[in-house]
């Protein structure tokens, strides 16, 4: 049994909301829990097994050009990262991607949990966003990249 990987996918079409209903169906999956749908934008959680089905955002990129894929993920194991790429403000962005190693499920219960056994809830729809945005260079993705690399949680090491 593989570990769950969460994906948090953004969808984007800056003038055809058809293309972005057509965007949306490709991604069949029983977790599929909506965030945000809009005629022009919208956001989804879905669960995959230990990692994004990246063939199939590759994929999706080259047949929906004119509409902006980004998926934020995290699995069990630590691993976490983004990838993007597609169409903003017209025009089209190569696909970009960053891995990096973040806290594994035992780090974050070990962090997250309080000593009366009441998990720590965070509240996604109202968290702050952290986006290293991908119109803008990787230097502060960048650092923070290195400094978790010499850091260790007890988790497996990242395969990049």
């Amino acid at each position: 049994m593989g570990n769950d990987c969460w994906n948090n996918i953004t969808l984007v079409s800056h003038d055809n909301s058809d293309e972005l209903k057509q965007l949306d169906n490709e991604f069949q999956c029983e977790s599929k829990e909506y965030k945000f749908k809009g005629d022009r934008g919208i956001k989804f959680s879905i669960i995959t097994r230990n990692e994004p089905d990246f063939e199939l955002l590759e994929h999706l990129y080259s047949k929906y050009s004119n509409c902006w894929i980004k998926n934020e993920w995290s699995e069990e194991g630590g691993l976490a990262g983004v990838w993007a790429g597609g169409c903003k403000g017209g025009k089209k962005e190569e696909i970009r991607q960053l891995v990096w190693e973040d806290l594994c499920m035992e780090a974050k219960y070990e962090y997250f949990n309080f000593n009366d056994g009441k998990e720590f809830i965070f509240d996604v729809q109202h968290a702050p966003v952290t986006d290293y945005g991908m119109d803008r260079d990787y230097t502060q993705a960048e650092e923070d990249f290195a400094r978790l690399q010499s850091q260790s949680y007890g988790c497996r090491s990242p395969v990049l």
